[in-house]
């Protein structure tokens, strides 16, 4: 009876060992700093953009900056690498692309219902091409390109630093 409590002991510590290893800050991490951006267009909140982050002076090294904006059209910056991300970015300057997240495509959607195979393939990507042109409507052409004329800064404060961008100002 003790041999087993002492295979379950090391069986759990060794899961704790390795779950707390999944989660280690990379190698050459940078420092971030609190940044929060929120989008409008017309006053209204911009939900659902994922929003990319591009270093101007192209040091942004192997992580990703960015995310997607709420319901309120506020977007916490995340900095992320494979399975390690933290609030925040890298101090510098970047340049904004938007882009748009397709809804999840399941059973509820009536469009969906009874369709299997290659038909429900045909109906999801129809459904993911309505989307994508519903919402690059509001999404000014500008802000959806490598040329995007949209920069922020984040600073190395460690007091959040937060940008509003209005839509309506890049048409």
């Amino acid at each position: 009876m003790k041999k087993q409590h002492e295979i379950v002991l090391l069986t759990c510590l060794l899961m704790l060992m390795v779950c707390m290893g999944c989660n280690k800050r990379p190698d050459g991490w940078p420092e971030i700093f609190p940044f929060k951006m929120t989008f409008t267009d017309n006053g209204q909140p911009s939900k659902n953009m994922i929003v990319i982050m591009n270093r101007i002076d192209g040091s942004g090294g192997n992580w990703g900056v960015g995310g997607v904006t709420d319901e309120k059209g506020v977007l916490v910056v995340k900095t992320s690498f494979q399975d390690y991300a933290e609030n925040g970015a890298p101090a510098g300057k970047y340049k904004i692309l938007l882009t748009v997240s397709p809804p999840p495509f399941d059973d509820s959607i009536p469009a969906l219902q009874n369709l299997s195979g290659p038909e429900l393939d045909a109906a999801r990507m129809k459904l993911a091409k309505e989307h994508a042109d519903k919402f690059s409507e509001f999404i000014p052409v500008s802000l959806r390109t490598p040329a995007s004329p949209l920069e922020v800064e984040v600073t190395s404060s460690k007091t959040e630093s937060e940008v509003h961008v209005e839509l309506k100002d890049y048409r």
